[in-house]
């Protein structure tokens, strides 16, 4: 799993940029939304814009923690480093089952907002 969500990390890490700005402009999107801004008087883009900083916050989580994951220690390494290194992918193993279940309660909050949105308009 932690081999799986790392490969996954370095190849879409160039995206970082792009997952950041779309982050600040669904953040923006919501907050002039909430405050009866301009354009954003009707609450409309409410919904799509808290489900994509949703999805963006998950893919930040995962561009950002996973692209360093310590190694599997071999036999060569001294007793202390690989209790280390153990204890490191311990951690990273707990935050990697975190993440997997945040994306599916991502998923059931996304089927379930997207419902209410095309209900109401």
């Amino acid at each position: 799993m932690l081999k799986i969500l790392s490969v996954i990390s370095l190849k879409l890490y160039k995206l970082k940029p792009f997952v950041m700005l779309f982050g600040s402009l669904c953040l923006g999107v919501c907050v002039l939304s909430l405050l009866n801004f301009g354009y954003f008087k009707s609450e409309i883009l409410l919904i799509p814009s808290l489900l994509g900083g949703l999805w963006s916050a998950l893919f930040s989580i995962l561009l950002s923690a996973f692209c360093v994951v310590p190694p599997v220690p071999g036999s060569d390494v001294k007793f202390f480093a690989k209790i280390k290194m153990r204890l490191l992918r311990g951690i990273y193993y707990l935050l990697g089952t975190t993440f997997i279940v945040l994306t599916l309660v991502v998923i059931l909050i996304s089927f379930k907002f997207s419902g209410i949105w095309r209900a109401e308009y």
